[in-house]
């Protein structure tokens, strides 16, 4: 979808896991996803108003299909642990949270942007 291999991409994203630093706002799935599409549809130039309003209908039409799939958009409400308390972030370690729910978002994600993003 993206031929992008840089490092930045990672060392960007890395702050919005756990619904942005762990504090269990919007979905972390979600946070990438929309930078994925902000790199796929975005404007180039500020100045360029039909992009925006183009990027920004896209990018509520994602979080409105997410939303209608799993019913919620932030980290908390979705995986049911706080994840700035240390004892449910381990618990939910332990309950593979991170390894499954999260991964079924991430796999959502990817999926509604390779289909909705393709030419």
């Amino acid at each position: 979808m993206l031929d992008l291999e840089t490092s930045l991409i990672p060392r960007i994203a890395s702050p919005f896991g756990g619904g942005i630093g762990r504090h269990g706002l919007v979905c972390g799935a979600l946070t990438g996803g929309l930078m994925a599409l902000g790199l796929l549809q975005g404007r180039d130039v500020s100045s360029d108003n039909e992009g925006k309003i183009r990027v920004y209908d896209a990018a509520s039409h994602f979080l409105s299909a997410f939303s209608a799939e799993f019913e919620e958009v932030d980290c908390r409400q979705l995986i049911g642990y706080n994840l700035l308390d240390p004892g449910e972030r381990q618990q939910a370690k332990e309950n593979k949270v991170f390894d499954e729910k999260c991964r079924q978002y991430l796999g959502w994600v990817a999926d509604y942007l390779q289909t909705k993003t393709a030419k």
